[in-house]
């Protein structure tokens, strides 16, 4: 791996590591830190050996920050499972609060549904949908093919769809 600039190769990542941890945590302080978490154990690895080489370090990077946060999810499922709960929201009129409720009830409906697919159909769902990667880096990234991925997509979607109308 080349000598990496901090800022310019690895904090230019941060947004789009951000959104795959939250999409994988629904847990905004645990996507910060998983994303924290990536970016330093990346940084530590090129400091400690320099002659490793990373072809596609965005890759690289998506892989560690997916697994971080996989490992946070499940290390979270098994200490807290009821941990995820709305935010209260201030100042709403009656009908913006319902409104609200009702959007936040099919939204947490519909990430619980995505959260309780199996990998690689979860993973392969949040690049393609949340963080709106192609078919190619998705399988990349996650050593599939591409006629995996579209695969994994299409049963993912379909299994959504049909547990979130039953």
């Amino acid at each position: 791996m080349k000598q990496l600039d901090f800022r310019r190769d690895l904090l230019s990542q941060k947004d789009r590591l951000y959104r795959l941890a939250l999409a994988i945590l629904n847990h905004t302080a645990e996507a910060e830190d998983t994303v924290e978490d990536t970016l330093i154990k990346v940084w530590e690895e090129n400091q400690q050996h320099p002659e490793k080489d990373i072809a596609d370090l965005k890759a690289y990077l998506t892989i560690v920050c997916r697994n971080l946060a996989l490992d946070r999810a499940a290390r979270r499922a098994r200490q807290h499972p009821l941990a995820d709960t709305m935010p209260d929201i201030a100042d709403e009129t009656p009908a913006q609060s319902e409104a609200h409720a009702d959007l936040q009830d099919r939204y947490d409906k519909t990430l619980s549904l995505i959260h309780n697919l199996r990998e690689p159909q979860r993973s392969c769902l949040i690049l393609r949908d949340v963080e709106g990667l192609s078919y190619q880096e998705i399988a990349h990234t996650l050593q599939l093919t591409e006629g995996q991925v579209k695969i994994n997509i299409h049963r993912a979607r379909q299994a959504v769809r049909q547990a979130y109308q039953a």
